[in-house]
Order: C-alpha cells, then structure tokens, then sequence
C-alpha cells in the first residue's frame, strides 16, 4: 500500500501536544485528524518505504524542500512505521467490533457517562476481578475494552493486550471466546483502585495518597492489539479514552488538580472494525399480567450491532413457541409496551426483536402471562364490628347520616340506623387490590324491617365514593335474624367499601376472606355444587355433631393440581346453641377473631365461603358453642394460572319472581326449575357472582344454581331455608351456554331475588 505523508485537504497533522515525536514504543503516534476506527497493521507498516517509486520519492523530495522541514518529516515517517495504518477494508480487519470505555466504581446505571451495556451481574460476558465491596458485581474504577461478536457463531481463541505509552496489559489470556451475537468486556483483574489497567494513572500523572496529581496531558495513544489465530489487528484509541483522556479525570478539571472525587466514567467508543449486522437479541423480557392485559419490559441488547437501535418488534402468542411471524407492535421507541384488550385466563407467551438500520435481531427468550383479576384468599379477619367498636366511630348513625372512616383499626363503636350509610377504608389490602372478598353479619335488628325496594329491610354493600345502586342489595333480613352473607365487592377510592342499611337500626359485622389484583393470585373455575361434607350422613366425616369448640378437619377431593382456594357452600343445621364457624386453612391455626357462618340456636343458615386450602387440599371447620351440624358443597375452585379472573360490579338487580323482573311474576314450585338469562356480561364470560334470596318459601327446603342446560347435581344446594324465612346467600355459578343459570326449588313455593355482584372471564 502507499502511505500517505501528509493529511488530505483541509486535514490537520499533528504531531503532538508537547514539543517533539514520540519515539516509536513509547505511546505511538498522535493523528488528530485519524477517525475512531481506523486499523494498524504492523506487518504492512514495515511494506510501506517499499512501495514508494523512484518518482514519488522525488516528488516528496520537492515537497520536503518546500516545507523546509525535510529531518522533521523523516523522522515522523520513522515514527509511523510501527503504527502504518492500513486501507479500511472490513474483510481486513478482526471479525470483533472493538469499543473502549472508562468505568467508575457502579454497581448499576446511574449515568450516562458509564459504559453501556455493561454485565453487572453477567460474569460470563466478563472477564476481570470482582468489586471487593460487591463481590457479585462487575463494576470497576478502570479501563474497559468490549468485544462484540455480531456473528451467528462464537469466536474463540482470542488473545488481546493493550499498550499505552510504555506499559503492556497482557492480563486477560490467549484462548478467550467471545460468544455468537454476544460481548466480552475486559477490565483491570488486579485490586480495585490499583494501576492494573487504569490508563488514567499513568506518569506524570498518578495519584499520590489523594493529595497530588500532575494534570500534564499525557501523550500515550492507547492500542488494542487483537490476535486470532495467529493473525494480529492493531487499532488506535486516538481519543485517549483507555487513559483518561491523558489526564487522571478523577481529580483533574480544566488542567487544574482538585481534590474531590470526580466520576471518571467515558461511554463506548467505537474504535474496531465497522463490521455493522443486526442487533443480538433483547435481555430480560418480563411479562406482567394485569386485567385483561400484559405489561411488558426488558432490557437492551448486549450488541447493537454497530448501529444505532431504531425500534423494537413485539411479538404474541398463545402457545409456547408459536409467537406469531406478524409483531402486534412495530419499532417500539421504548423498552416498554401494555398489551390491552386481551381474554383473562389465557396465557399469552411474548418475544421482542431490536431492529437497526441493518435489519432485526433474534427473537428475545419468551416469556408469558395470564392475565386475570386473580384471588388470594386468607382467614377470616375482622376489621368491623359495630358492636365493640372495630373500624367504625362511636355513634349510631340516624336516618340519612353518612360516615366515612378513612383510618382503618380506629377502636369505635357504631349501630347503622335507617337510611344511614358507612364507609369503611378495608385494612391490609395490597396496594394494586381492585377487589375484596368480605363476609358480612347483620345481628337482629332493633325494630321490625322490610326487604328490598318493598317495605322490607335490606342491606347493600358497594364502592366507597360511588353512587348507590337505586335497586339491589347483599343482604335481606327480617326482625330478630342473624344472617351471613359472602359480599364481593369492587374497592372504590382509598380502598373503601360503603354499607347502606334501609330501615331500623342493625349491628353490622364484616370479616376479609381475600382480595382481587391483577395479574396475581388465582383464577376460578366453577363445578356445580358437589357435597364433599355432611356429618349427618357420614360424608366426608363421621357421623357426628360438630362439638363445643371442636375442629373438623376435611380433605376436598377432586381438586386440580396447585389448588390454592376453594369456594364451599356451608350450611349449619340444628345448632343446640348461638355460635359461629369459622373456616380455614387446613395447616394452619385459627384466627382468633373472624368467622363465616354467626346462627342461633335452632337455626339453618348457609353462607358461600371462600377459603384457602392447604397443599394437601384441607380445610378446618371450627364451631365455638354447643354442636351442630355441617354440611359443604364444593361449587368451584382457585388455581395460579388457570381459570378466570373476577370483575366486580355494584349489585344489579337480575332477577325478582315478585315482580317481573327477569321471570314471569310467579313464585318457583315444587321441584321447579327457572332458566334466566343473565345479561350485560362480556364475551368470554365463564361464570358469574350472584346474591341470591329466597324469600316467603312455603315449607323448609333448598335451592341448587347450576349452569342453564346442564343436568341438575344429584346431591348440593345453594341455599336452606324454613318455611316464611327470608334467607340470602351469595352464589358462585358457570354460566352455561347463552349466558344461562338455572335456579330448583327442592318443596314448597318461594319467590326468588338475584343480583349480579361480578363475573368471571
């Protein structure tokens, strides 16, 4: 090749800062005009007097005598020679992109002076000594050179050094592999804080006991020599970033010591062969679910190739593998995308492709969700009670008074009078909790009272800072009961549910058995309701009472594997006394306050429980006085990554045999059936959440809910209710086709009242 003596037009050539050339070996040869990546081959260097004819060297005679500088030039060629650069050609140079940086003590990014990518955490794309104070960390205060591999297949047996001015950093083997479409970072692999490959450190300007350091600029190019097999590529770091830019940038500013810190910190150069391809492939991919969609993040690539990241390509399946060829998003501008508008209960699997001016990467590694409001069950907690004072103020609320208690746990007392209405801000709730799972008691109440909108008494349970729904209700209650019932209900601001009582004056207790969030917990999956207990007959226990605080421990068969909660019908008969149950996991001890089923003696009461269960499947049954008897109906289940998730609405009146609504105006007979049509739900809808009341019935009997179209369960009720008893419950049923549930009355005559709570889809 020829070597050029002089720059091109408009160039400048400069052969240093301070008086003279460096003598070869001794730091290189400054080239203030020479670009980043510009390669020095030794080999053809030492080729370069030879090729220059008898004709050019009487043109350069000519040029030297016009210049006047004939021995200045003479020796700048001499100096050259070692570092004789070489025409750029892509196939001439190593396979590798060569980037050069500088990196402070970090243990993550924190600026955007530090090299970026770096492998904090990724010792396999790392070669050098850990921090000593973060020995899991890769972070250093020295040098840095990054190897790119931007081709399909690893590059071994690669042996790099550096020289700057007289030091050789031969530190990092000869056999290193730099894997395909991967990095290899090298850095100092002494002590931290040492002058093991700490270019800024070098004489004159080391840093003595953090009191003196020279801020001469050092005229040391830094070259990064690479060798593979047995073929060695020279490449200059022109712009000193190796050596600090010639000065220690810790403590020097503006050629002036200073004594504090300084972040030495210098971004990726690009100083090696502009072998530009796509980027390698995006890191870290998490898939967040939430309701009805996925949130999705992760990380740069560690190559981008050579050029510049231009977008990323997001791609969704719901199979594993089978990400669609078609993105459902092009060049995302951030690492960052929501997919909305998605079906809960379906896994989605995502992978993400960067793209640059060269073309798109590989497919990141995928990574799936399933989005769903999923639930998480616990014991019951109690966090109101009016009678003692838990979680409401000591008054009783007259007609047409409303209260808020936005502090939950305040010791009070409070009897909701009619008309009145209390808000209660709900205690120990996730923050992202959209939902909640409570089980609400209203003791007898003072005076007489009537049921919904008719001259009857009527409980309603719905967002804090919502309006009240104009028809519709969770509990119905006449003078002198003790009802339960399972309320689930949306989280309004703050996380408040507000209570609505219609007439006379009742005590209200409420217990959490769970909450809603998006994206965690545990889809359902409802079955029609299937006796698993019932110790009158010897059903999944022996034939015998539940005792005076006595347990019984149940096994529910028939569970899907990594069932984590079951939703059970329960139902005391014949108690000898007034009591309570309570119901919880099968491994664990018993709160010592909160409970599912409150009765009187003589009483039948059935309320919807939701429970966790343990790994094996078990649940426990307490009852605190006298005996009764049990029994459960397993109407569905929750498991982590299956089934549906739950949309609460405020109560929406579907159904009422009193008045025509939903259903001819006709009470439901003996062994009748009524099919309705539950409306307003969206597609993909599975099952539903209904506050069901049987009011006025004839003669004892039970209801059964189960999906429109199925055969009727042989033995499993909803409800159990005496004759002119007026008795709520709140039912977990699938939908079958068209939306439809089916309601049997077992004897006797009722009318019947349902109210959409939610639905599950």
């Amino acid at each position: 090749m020829h070597l050029p003596l002089w720059p091109r037009s408009g160039g400048q050539h400069t052969c240093g800062e301070i008086g003279g050339l460096p003598r070869p070996g001794k730091g290189g040869v400054v080239h203030r005009f020479e670009l980043h990546d510009r390669l020095v081959d030794t080999t053809l260097g030492r080729k370069a007097t030879a090729n220059l004819g008898p004709w050019k060297r009487s043109v350069l005679a000519v040029r030297w005598r016009q210049i006047g500088a004939l021995s200045t030039v003479v020796t700048a060629v001499l100096a050259l020679l070692p570092l004789a650069l070489v025409a750029t050609k892509a196939d001439a140079a190593t396979p590798l992109n060569i980037f050069v940086g500088y990196m402070d003590t970090h243990t993550k990014v924190s600026s955007s002076s530090q090299p970026n990518p770096w492998p904090y955490t990724d010792r396999s794309s790392f070669v050098g000594s850990p921090c000593p104070t973060y020995p899991s960390k890769t972070c250093w205060d020295a040098s840095a050179i990054r190897l790119d591999n931007p081709g399909s297949t690893a590059i071994s047996g690669v042996h790099p050094s550096v020289v700057i001015g007289s030091r050789t950093y031969d530190l990092w083997g000869s056999n290193l592999t730099v894997k395909a479409h991967g990095m290899l970072v090298l850095t100092a692999t002494g002590r931290q804080k040492s002058n093991i490959f700490n270019g800024s450190d070098l004489s004159p300007n080391a840093y003595k006991g953090g009191k003196v350091a020279s801020c001469a600029r050092s005229r040391a190019i830094p070259v990064v020599q690479i060798v593979i097999a047995g073929a060695t590529t020279k490449y200059l770091d022109s712009a000193q970033v190796l050596s600090g830019g010639g000065v220690d940038k810790g403590h020097c500013l503006d050629g002036s010591f200073v004594l504090r810190r300084m972040d030495e910190s210098h971004p990726w150069v690009q100083i090696g062969s502009r072998v530009t391809s796509a980027p390698t492939a995006p890191l870290n991919l998490t898939a967040t679910a939430g309701t009805g969609s996925v949130s999705l993040s992760w990380s740069a690539p560690l190559s981008d190739g050579g050029r510049a990241i231009t977008g990323y390509n997001v791609y969704r399946g719901t199979a594993s593998g089978g990400e669609s060829g078609t993105p459902v998003a092009k060049k995302v501008s951030t690492r960052r995308f929501f997919d909305k508008n998605l079906t809960n209960g379906t896994t989605y699997y995502y992978t993400v492709a960067a793209t640059n001016a060269i073309g798109i990467s590989r497919r990141s590694a995928a990574s799936a969700a399933v989005p769903m409001m999923g639930f998480t069950g616990q014991a019951p907690t109690r966090v109101l009670d009016t009678r003692i004072g838990t979680g409401a103020p000591t008054a009783k609320l007259g007609p047409g008074v409303t209260m808020t208690v936005p502090v939950p746990g305040l010791p009070t007392t409070t009897e909701l009078g009619a008309g009145a209405t209390l808000s209660l801000a709900v205690p120990g709730l996730p923050a992202t909790a959209t939902a909640v799972a409570l089980n609400v008691t209203t003791t007898p109440p003072a005076t007489a009272t009537f049921l919904t909108v008719y001259p009857h008494s009527f409980l309603t349970v719905y967002p804090g800072g919502q309006t009240r729904p104009s028809v519709g209700s969770n509990l119905n209650y006449g003078p002198g009961q003790t009802i339960p019932n399972l309320v689930l209900v949306t989280l309004g601001a703050g996380g408040k549910v507000t209570f609505y009582n219609s007439a006379g004056t009742v005590d209200v207790i409420v217990d959490v058995v769970g909450y809603f969030t998006p994206g965690t917990g545990a889809g359902f999956t409802g079955v029609a309701p299937t006796r698993v207990l019932d110790t009158r007959v010897g059903t999944g226990a022996p034939t015998a009472k539940l005792g005076r605080r006595d347990t019984l421990t149940l096994t529910v068969p028939g569970l899907p594997a990594g069932t984590t909660a079951v939703a059970l019908n329960v139902t005391a008969i014949d108690p000898t006394t007034a009591s309570f149950l309570t119901v919880y996991p099968g491994d664990q001890s018993r709160p010592s306050v909160g409970s599912n089923l409150n009765y009187v003696a003589g009483q039948t009461i059935t309320n919807l429980v939701l429970v966790p269960a343990s790994p094996g499947g078990t649940v426990t049954l307490y009852n605190n006085a006298g005996t009764v008897d049990v029994i459960a109906d397993l109407v569905g289940s929750f498991t982590p990554g299956t089934g549906a998730g739950f949309t609460g609405v405020a109560p929406t009146r579907v159904l009422d045999t009193r008045v025509g609504t939903g259903a001819p105006t006709a009470k439901l007979g003996r062994r009748d059936t009524l099919t309705v049509t539950i409306p307003g739900l969206p597609v993909g809808t599975t099952a539903v959440a209904l506050t069901v009341t049987a009011t006025s019935p004839t003669a004892d009997s039970f209801l059964t809910v189960y999906a429109g179209g199925q055969s009727q369960p042989r033995v499993g009720s909803n409800l159990n209710y005496v004759a002119g008893e007026t008795i709520p419950n709140m039912v977990l049923v699938p939908l079958g086709t068209g939306g439809k549930v089916t309601f049997y009355n077992s004897a006797g005559t009722v009318d019947l009242i349902a109210d959409l709570v939610g639905y599950y889809n």
